[in-house]
This record gives C-alpha cells, structure tokens and sequence, in this order.
C-alpha cells in the first residue's frame, strides 16, 4: 500500500459515486491499484491533478527520472480507448507522448507537458494561433478500432449535458443563455458532413502539446 494518503479531487470523487457501485469500487480500489503501478511500472506517483473530473490524474516520476502525468480512468468512461489509441497513433506528434499503457484497466503514462495554455496571459488570438497550428499537427488517418464519436454526436451529447446540467444545478442561468446554447449545438450538428470535413474532434484531456487541460484528438 502507498505510505502517502490519497487527496483526490471532489470533482473526480462526485464523478465516481455518481456511477453507483461501479464507481465506488473504483475509489476504493484506486490507492492499492496506484501502489501496483507503482511497483509494476518501477514510477513514483505525486501529487494529484485538481483539474481531473473523470480520471484520477497525478503527476509521476519514473525510475530514470522522467517527469511523466499517470492517469487513471473511471470504468465505462472510455470504453474504447479513444483516447490511448489516438495517442499510440501519434507517436507524440501533436501530443504528449505515451510512455507506456494498460488497455486491461485503460491506465496511461503520459509525458509531462507545462502549464496550460490560459495561464501563460497570452492574447486570446495568439492562443488560437497556437492551437490551430498545434491541430494541423495532430491530423492523422483513424487509428484502427471501433469508430470514434462523429461531430453530430458530440453536438448531441453536448446538448444533452447542457439540458441535465441546467435542471441539476438549478437553473444557474436564463433560459434565453441555454435555448442559445442549444441553437449553437444543433447547428454543429446540422454542419457535420464527414465527406466535406476533416471529421471530429474528440475532447480528451492532458494530451495536447499547447498544455491544454482539454486537448483535441481529430478523427
């Protein structure tokens, strides 16, 4: 077992019960599995992420002294492993490089990448410049697999988070800012035509080499 008690984020841990037993089994079995990789992997791992929602993500050292980012995710988050098996893909073209992976518990072992893009006070079109140049990078054919999310069902899912969330959290906002919201989303997915695109963009996070919290992974 770690010698070192384990701090996750409330957000990863609301994440984890909110997936009933599931998840619950996850948060309870998280510091033995961390101590496995620790041994398994021959790394030493940090502090935790306090940006994590769905993984457990913390900084990690391994034995030659490389700084690398462990990252844990929830069970049926995933499922398919986008995110590992766009990153294998890359060879660290565009992204942080995958050190190494378990597709058994989907546990990866990132490069460390620096601060997020937000907190370097950059101009917003200077960001978006370096963004932009950041996804020429990462364009690539389809890793093999099962399909990845299109954008019209990303446009939908967000939709969906948007309507829940809203309700959940007691209407924080005017409906006028979410019907505007919603407008917003139903034209992406309208726009999506895989024929007259360069496909989808699948959200995933710490991969991206701008130090994004949210990289983008094209399809």
């Amino acid at each position: 077992m770690r010698d070192v008690p384990l701090e996750l984020p409330e957000k990863v841990r609301r994440k984890a019960e909110s997936l009933g037993e599931t998840g619950l089994c996850w948060l309870a079995n998280l510091p033995q599995q961390i101590a496995e990789i620790e041994r398994r992997w021959s790394i030493k791992v940090g502090r935790p992420s306090r940006n994590g929602t769905e993984a457990f993500v913390a900084e990690a050292l391994t034995a030659d002294g490389q700084q690398a980012v462990l990252k844990i995710v929830m069970p049926g988050i995933d499922p398919s492993h986008q995110e590992m098996r766009t990153l294998r893909a890359a060879m660290g073209r565009g992204y942080a490089n995958l050190i190494r992976a378990d597709d058994d518990e989907n546990v990866l072992l990132l490069e460390r990448l620096g601060a997020q893009l937000h907190e370097l006070g950059l101009a917003e079109e200077r960001q978006i410049e370096i963004i932009c140049a950041t996804l020429r990078e990462t364009w690539m054919p389809l890793p093999d697999g099962p399909p990845f999310t299109t954008g019209a069902e990303k446009a939908t899912e967000l939709a969906q988070v948007i309507e829940s969330k809203w309700t959940a959290l007691g209407k924080p906002c005017s409906e006028h800012a979410i019907d505007l919201a919603l407008s917003y989303a139903e034209k992406r997915r309208i726009a999506f035509d895989p024929a007259q695109s360069v496909r989808h963009c699948e959200l995933l996070g710490l991969s991206m080499r701008t130090g994004l919290q949210s990289p983008v992974i094209c399809q």
